[in-house]
């Protein structure tokens, strides 16, 4: 019965450890790549030991040569190349401006044709410059004045802001 109860207790443990390695340290400051990386080395480093545990090493050919050249050549040196490849293939059709990982999700900044994207886990967040969104945002406040000459629009989100360069929205235009 004490045995049962270790297990569930390290196991509980090691929940929770990983957990808050993963939200506090690995989402932050690595890239989704260099966590599979690690994962994959620390799966690597456990296989070994227990192979080690169990007896006298025993090499089948050429297949633990290509064991070997993955995990010490490609695993350090390829998952960069492999990210870019990766990233390049989920965003054709678009030029990909900057990826990162945040704690709130992947973020991902595209452009197409003068306009930006932000997309938050592959879903669109919004576009700049949105022309519609802002006439949009514009005639609900217009629509509050029941004889409007001029409007002030403060904290219009978002899809109010256009672009540096991008031409600024003329007043009375439509």
């Amino acid at each position: 019965m004490a045995g049962t109860s270790n297990v569930y207790l390290l196991e509980a443990l090691g929940s929770g450890l990983g957990g808050v390695l993963a939200s506090l340290l690995l989402i932050r400051y690595f890239t989704s790549f260099q966590i599979a990386r690690l994962l994959c080395l620390l799966n690597f480093l456990g296989a070994a030991s227990l192979t080690i545990r169990s007896g006298p090493r025993r090499k089948s050919g050429p297949g633990w040569r290509w064991l070997e050249f993955f995990v010490f050549l490609v695993l350090p040196f390829g998952c960069p190349w492999l990210e870019k490849m990766s990233l390049k293939r989920l965003w054709s059709g678009f030029e990909l401006v900057a990826a990162r990982n945040s704690v709130y999700g992947n973020l991902a900044v595209v452009q197409t044709q003068g306009t930006r994207s932000l997309f938050e886990n592959g879903l669109a967040a919004f576009h700049v410059p949105d022309p519609a969104a802002a006439e949009e945002a514009v005639h609900f406040a217009l629509l509050q004045h029941p004889a409007p000459k001029s409007l002030l629009l403060i904290g219009g989100g978002v899809n109010g802001k256009s672009l540096p360069g991008a031409p600024a929205p003329q007043p009375g235009a439509d």
